[in-house]
């Protein structure tokens, strides 16, 4: 919002706003929320609007991440983060498309801070997997694996690790740390 620049104590300022009846909207029923906001399934679905949510939603979580903004209507966005990079695909069939930047070789295995200091996303790769190898995610729920020639054989696995706050080493459920207590070492989830 515009200042005043007559009155010193009316500076510029930023209004943000909550809509809370949004989450519970996205949560009974995703799909129609992403048709109608972002035209996630529409014939005229190009990406900026569902790209920039995906931006803003992981920056305001921390997570390490660049924004390539389309300068013209016809530009298409792209976010990178790390190793991979994710754009829509506005081509039959379209979707969100996720590409993978540098190769890993087989048994790699990468755990990145996320977030809290005690949590981790963990990349475990038993298999070669090439650069430009992508994942295209369609409004169907189909998802397509990609390799840039021939195929891939193995198991990839993304997790979300959660452990031990600093100094501990258990995560107390119920209870208290020392006392009587139900307590778990960490959590994996993928």
């Amino acid at each position: 919002m515009p200042g005043n620049p007559a009155a010193a104590s009316l500076p510029a300022f930023t209004k943000r706003s909550l809509k809370l009846n949004a989450i519970s909207d996205f949560i009974s029923n995703p799909a129609v929320v992403l048709r109608e906001r972002y035209g996630w399934g529409k014939d005229e679905f190009n990406g900026h609007k569902l790209i920039e949510i995906i931006h803003k939603i992981l920056s305001s979580l921390a997570v390490p991440i660049s924004y390539k903004r389309p300068v013209n209507p016809t530009d298409i966005p792209e976010l990178a983060m790390l190793f991979l990079v994710l754009k829509p695909k506005t081509s039959a069939p379209k979707g969100l498309e996720l590409t993978l930047d540098v190769s890993f070789p087989k048994d790699f295995s990468l755990r990145i801070p996320f977030i809290f200091n005690n949590w981790f996303i963990k990349f475990d790769a038993g298999a070669t997997i090439l650069a430009n190898t992508s994942l295209v995610i369609q409004p169907n729920g189909q998802i397509d694996f990609n390799p840039p020639s021939g195929s891939v054989e193995g198991r990839v696995g993304l997790f979300l690790e959660i452990g031990p706050n600093p100094g501990a080493t258990e995560i107390v459920l119920v209870g208290e740390a020392g006392a009587s207590r139900l307590a778990i070492e960490s959590i994996t989830a993928g």
